[in-house]
């Protein structure tokens, strides 16, 4: 199944509901890559993250898509060192294996304020047919506007989402 066809449709509807940016991410190393965006109809957009990378570690898609794996493999794939993008990105190791748990516990990953300053998102595991985690859905916004209140709100809706992405995709789950 082609992940960018089954998910573009949910996508535009999570952004219309949300209001914010919708996208969905594949893991590439220690970076996500976006495949698919949604604009909502905020007057104030973020920019196009289609075909950015960005680091994993500083991501709500990133960490959705590290809560799939063992925290070896996490180490493995992040190396010795986490760098830094904001004053609130987690360089801590204990801190990101926290975060990590908490994500796999809840079916959902934040970034607050972790990649840039101003930017707040949420993102929810995409499942293939096996139930492996092969993707994230994230829905981003300014964190004036996607603010930690909210975010309960809108995982709730990110993972209905991210759910009927992966029911495209034959996971049965």
């Amino acid at each position: 199944m082609d992940l960018a066809k089954q998910s573009q449709t949910v996508c535009n509807e999570l952004a219309d509901v949300t209001r914010e940016t919708i996208n969905v991410a594949i893991l590439d190393g220690a970076r996500i890559v976006n495949l698919v965006e949604a604009i909502g109809p905020a007057e104030i957009a973020l920019r196009s993250w289609v075909g950015q990378t960005c680091p994993v570690h500083a991501t709500s898609s990133g960490k959705a898509l590290l809560s799939g794996l063992s925290p070896g493999r996490v180490r493995e794939l992040l190396g010795k060192r986490l760098e830094t993008y904001t004053p609130d990105t987690i360089v801590e190791w204990p801190a990101l294996h926290a975060e990590l748990e908490q994500a796999r516990r809840r079916g959902w990953a934040s970034a607050r304020e972790e990649l840039e300053v101003g930017l707040n998102a949420i993102a929810a595991p995409v499942r293939d047919g096996n139930g492996q985690i092969i993707a994230a859905l994230s829905v981003s916004g300014p964190a004036y506007r996607l603010k930690p209140e909210r975010f309960d709100e809108v995982a709730e809706l990110t993972m209905a989402a991210a759910h009927r992405i992966s029911r495209r995709l034959g996971y049965l789950g």
